[in-house]
């Protein structure tokens, strides 16, 4: 088992439809709570040493701090943060140290940064609900590369990215990255992600987007067999519940996650099964007993659980949408068509 700990240190600029975690905009965790989480927690990470990592989330950069956190983490954690540089850009951009954290971050070979874009100004603005949310991804874009550091871009596919992608060329144009990775957003059952079910593109919907991402040299295999093997059509046709339950249980990693107050719960941020109290009042030993008896949770939500998913199939409850949707993965497709997702 693998064991994975989502640390809030603050929150995002941004409310982002297709963001499972529902990250959006809360206060950032005291600098000496930090401290005191990370203190209490590097006995664990001793003890399950490569078997655990830890991300700083939603945003770090929101952190009035965050050269310090990053900089403690280097010099203590390192071998356990995963850092995924996911940005919207925002924070960066305004952030009063800003050299402090270039610094930090290259200096510990971190100096590579990830923009999620979702269309045109007007569409990827009312996606991630903030008036300047593209113009500043392009800005910071720009400011990374400024300073010697990979910038790579995320395009979340949907319908209304394959409408803007004549516009969309010439906002790529802007912006001076060094690869391109196409996406299709999973699926959770939480509110945010069964609204994004009205821009999920079909089945019949990526031609066109498959052709601007290959005249760019996009590597589209991977969406090429999402098309093919995960559509609603193809799931129910392929469904056997021995090959589901392998699937469901394939990840073997248990998630966490610890608030900006400090509590810590069993489940992903944005999908919590459990709180467990307040890390000021556990033990070193006592998480490290809390995240060792845990099990296997990556699909598991507050909504829905791993028995949901097999007694759904077992009775048949799996109906494909008319759109026929395609999802990145097979149980991704399964949840939502449990769920029905639709606005």
């Amino acid at each position: 088992m693998e064991y994975n700990i989502d640390i809030l240190v603050a929150g995002c600029n941004t409310t982002c439809l297709h963001c499972y975690v529902d990250g959006g905009y809360a206060p950032a965790m005291s600098t000496s709570d930090f401290y005191l989480c990370m203190e209490k927690l590097q006995p664990v990470f001793m003890k399950l040493k490569e078997k655990i990592s830890f991300t700083l989330d939603n945003e770090v950069f929101n952190h009035p701090d965050a050269p310090e956190i990053l900089g403690c983490v280097a010099e203590n954690y390192k071998d356990n943060y995963y850092h995924h540089g996911s940005t919207t850009g925002i924070a960066l951009l305004n952030h009063p140290k800003q050299e402090k954290i270039f610094d930090v971050l290259k200096h510990n070979k971190w100096g590579f940064f990830s923009f999620a874009i979702h269309g045109s100004h007007e569409t990827h603005n009312a996606i991630v609900n903030h008036n300047s949310g593209l113009e500043s991804l392009v800005a910071a874009s720009k400011l990374c590369n400024e300073h010697n550091c990979k910038v790579w871009i995320s395009l979340m596919l949907s319908k209304k990215l394959a409408r803007d992608l004549g516009v969309l060329g010439d906002v790529l144009c802007q912006i001076p990255y060094d690869s391109i990775l196409p996406v299709i957003p999973d699926y959770y059952p939480t509110p945010r992600l069964m609204k994004y079910q009205s821009i999920r593109c079909n089945k019949g919907e990526f031609d066109e987007i498959l052709d601007f991402l290959v005249a760019r040299n996009v590597d589209v295999s991977d969406i090429e067999n999402a098309i093919q093997s995960y559509n609603e059509e193809a799931i129910i046709e392929t469904l056997d519940l021995e090959s589901v339950a392998e699937e469901l249980t394939s990840k073997s990693t248990a998630f966490f996650h610890i608030d900006n107050k400090l509590d810590f719960y069993l489940g992903n941020t944005g999908s919590p099964l459990k709180c467990f109290g307040n890390i000021r009042n556990l033990s070193s030993e006592e998480i490290y007993c809390l995240l060792t008896a845990a099990e296997d949770n990556y699909y598991e939500t507050d909504r829905i659980h791993y028995d949901d998913i097999v007694s759904a199939i077992l009775a048949g409850r799996l109906k494909r949408s008319d759109e026929n949707y395609v999802y990145p993965s097979r149980i991704a497709g399964i949840i939502a068509m449990i769920q029905k997702a639709k606005i």
